[in-house]
């Protein structure tokens, strides 16, 4: 019997911990944490032993809605939250799963530059190199979705459950609690980044040139232009980037070291892939704040609003500018 043989639902909101599941997992394919529970679906043989154990409806068969029943009613919010997972109940990926994607993500970088950089590409027109531009990066960020539908199908999950973007039933004081963090840490962020700017430039390390080119130069300095730049820098960039970067690998490197070690690693990598030495530590700590936000908060999406809004200034100082 395969892994794909049986459909898991993993609710670690209900779960107590009790350790049950893992004693019967043959396969020790099960791991089950203060924040999480986990399947390593390389080694799982799909036999439903963890489902049998499992009273509290933490772990149950994909589509079987009488077992979600099983909880005690007496179990509050308060307790369920508590041990909530960090992804508001999404499923954990695997290191070799994120491994894949950052390989991909990789890849479709360097062609993408590749491409950008071309003969062909600087001999085109100025309008025809702005709509080339957008096909590219188009194409860039479809390859990266692609490979995350295909990462879900394959595990039999949908992508608001693997990467925990459903809308959750919290409070309102919930909601205005990780609204207060968005923008305190976007402040933060935003300090941090011009305090680091004006210190190395006074220490006589100036933005490479190429840092230098604004917006405009990219997606032209009309209405189009800005029509673009909000499209591409503020809306698609930010969802694509944090289902990548705090959806799968955050999530892949909290379920085997813990919070911390994996908002750490998961923000280094995220500042490496921008391909910017001067812009490493800002980059470094917005991926930070953002997958402190993923990691404590019940869903993704505070941190791909995070991310959002950091890129709202840019565009609007480069428009403004031109204007």
């Amino acid at each position: 019997m395969g892994p794909s043989s049986i459909k898991l639902r993993l609710e670690p909101d209900l779960c107590d911990r009790c350790g049950r599941c893992v004693e019967v997992c043959e396969p020790s394919a099960l791991k089950v944490g203060a924040s999480y529970i986990f399947v390593d679906w390389r080694t799982c043989d799909g036999c439903g032993a963890c489902v049998e154990a499992c009273d509290r409806g933490a772990i149950t068969r994909r589509g079987d809605a009488s077992a979600r029943t099983k909880a005690p009613a007496s179990r509050t919010r308060a307790e369920s939250r508590g041990a909530a997972s960090s992804r508001g109940g999404a499923e954990q990926w695997t290191l070799l799963e994120a491994g894949a994607m950052l390989a991909m993500v990789l890849v479709a970088f360097v062609l993408k530059d590749v491409a950008l950089g071309s003969e062909w590409a600087r001999a085109l027109r100025p309008s025809g190199l702005v709509w080339f531009r957008v096909g590219v990066l188009a194409a860039f960020y479809t390859v990266q979705v692609v490979a995350l539908l295909a990462l879900t199908r394959f595990r039999g999950v949908t992508v608001t459950e693997a990467l925990g973007l459903g809308v959750l039933d919290t409070t309102w004081r919930s909601k205005l609690d990780s609204m207060a963090a968005v923008f305190g840490l976007l402040l933060a962020a935003r300090v941090f980044a011009w305090v680091y700017g004006i210190t190395v430039q006074t220490l006589g390390w100036d933005p490479p040139a190429r840092w230098n080119w604004s917006l405009t130069d990219v997606f032209g300095p009309d209405t189009l232009g800005l029509s673009l730049s909000v499209l591409i820098v503020v809306f698609v960039g930010p969802v694509i980037e944090e289902m990548v970067f705090r959806g799968v690998l955050l999530q892949a490197l909290d379920a085997r070291f813990g919070m911390w070690a994996a908002i750490a690693v998961s923000s280094a990598l995220f500042a490496t892939y921008h391909f910017n030495a001067w812009l490493l530590l800002p980059t470094f700590v917005l991926g930070a704040s953002a997958g402190w936000l993923a990691a404590t908060r019940e869903s993704l999406w505070p941190a791909i609003v995070l991310h959002a809004l950091y890129n709202v200034i840019p565009v609007s100082m480069a428009f403004y500018l031109v204007a």
